[in-house]
């Protein structure tokens, strides 16, 4: 498979494997209320490091508002200071977060049965969420003012995408070390539904089907009342004392 199949066939791929894995589970755990509870439990567990929390929470934000906001982060990057000040605090937290997940990996595997199958994907899933993060901070120093040139080449890459138009030539033309960041991306994905993460997924779909049924369960109970009330039956067949 060549570079331009790859960035054709793989997102696409990696995006339905994430839908279908996350709807299977979804399924089953409506037949095992308690599944997620004690998934969700073990996920907590290992990624309870705040640093970790927050540094991803600043990376995940910042690559958010780049992909929305891709003019104004140009329009800020054009002042040297702002430029500096972004670039500053993308590597603090792609650095941050590099050794707080190495901690996280390191007590995974401490306490990670190699028996199960779901913590083997787990292990994978962390595997690749580090490649992600390493190659995010080598590219950083290697391949300076990265929130500049990935506004012109990853986020409109990215776009294309959800147009269903890839523009392969935008990826292919990226360094190694961006390239490997992205492909590791798009397999993280891939991976989610057979980990425990995917447990928060399956919560999400959980809250949304509730607050979806509550309008449609509230007219039930509302009808069966009225046709309760107005039961034509009732004028032939009434109530005896």
């Amino acid at each position: 498979m060549g570079n331009s199949s790859l960035y054709v066939i793989w997102p696409y791929s990696a995006a339905t494997l994430l839908v279908a894995g996350v709807l299977t589970r979804y399924l089953l755990a409506s037949r095992q209320p308690l599944f997620p509870v004690a998934e969700m439990a073990v996920v907590k567990a290992v990624f309870r490091e705040r640093l970790f929390q927050i540094s991803i929470f600043v990376l995940v934000a910042g690559h958010l508002v780049g992909w929305l906001f891709p003019g104004a982060i140009l329009s800020w990057n054009s002042s040297p200071v702002g430029l500096y000040l972004l670039e500053g605090l993308a590597l603090a937290a792609g650095v941050a977060a590099v050794g707080s997940s190495a901690l996280l990996i390191w007590r995974h595997l401490e306490r990670s049965d190699r028996s199960h199958v779901t913590e083997f994907f787990d292990t994978l899933f962390l595997a690749l969420f580090f490649t992600i993060l390493v190659s995010g901070v080598l590219s950083a120093v290697l391949y300076r003012w990265g929130s500049s040139w990935g506004e012109v080449t990853l986020v409109p890459y990215v776009a294309s995408l959800m147009r269903g138009r890839p523009a392969v030539q935008l990826a292919t033309q990226l360094p190694p070390l961006v390239q490997l960041h992205v492909l590791a991306t798009f397999a993280a994905i891939a991976v989610v539904p057979f980990t425990r993460l995917s447990t928060f997924l399956v919560a999400v779909l959980q809250s949304c089907a509730v607050l979806i049924s509550q309008p449609f369960r509230a007219a039930g109970n509302a009808f069966a009342k009225w046709s309760n009330q107005h039961n034509p039956g009732r004028w032939f067949w009434p109530d005896e004392d």
